[in-house]
């Protein structure tokens, strides 16, 4: 008989469980500040990375910007060469026509002018 009260008995909630449930609360408060410490650790970890990898691509861009005004500017003074060749050519080959053919050649357009005009 004596063996039936305890059992029906609820647990015994003394000073040894109160202890504990006050240490059991404080580690996790505990773990719980040590995870939010991780996570402000990996958070500006994280924010590091990204501002390193920002900067390289600002110095990628910018070395890329470099790149291409630097091919703009050669090719551009290529073509400017090829039409200043072009053009010294040119003036070299109407500077070469000898003054009596120019004087030929303006007596034709003059005959040909008038001969159009004159019915």
């Amino acid at each position: 008989m004596n063996r039936s009260r305890h059992q029906g008995s609820p647990p015994s909630s003394g000073p040894s469980d109160f202890a504990r449930l006050i240490e059991t609360e404080a580690a996790l408060e505990a773990r719980v500040a040590g995870a939010r410490d991780e996570a402000r650790r990996m958070v500006q970890v994280a924010r590091d990375e990204a501002a390193a990898r920002e900067g390289a691509l600002e110095r990628e861009l910018a070395a890329m910007r470099t790149a291409s005004e630097t091919l703009v500017e050669r090719e551009r003074a290529e073509r400017a060469t090829i039409l200043l060749e072009q053009a010294a050519r040119d003036s070299a080959r109407f500077t070469a026509v000898e003054p009596g053919r120019i004087a030929e050649l303006a007596g034709y357009v003059v005959s040909r002018l008038i001969g159009e005009v004159s019915p």
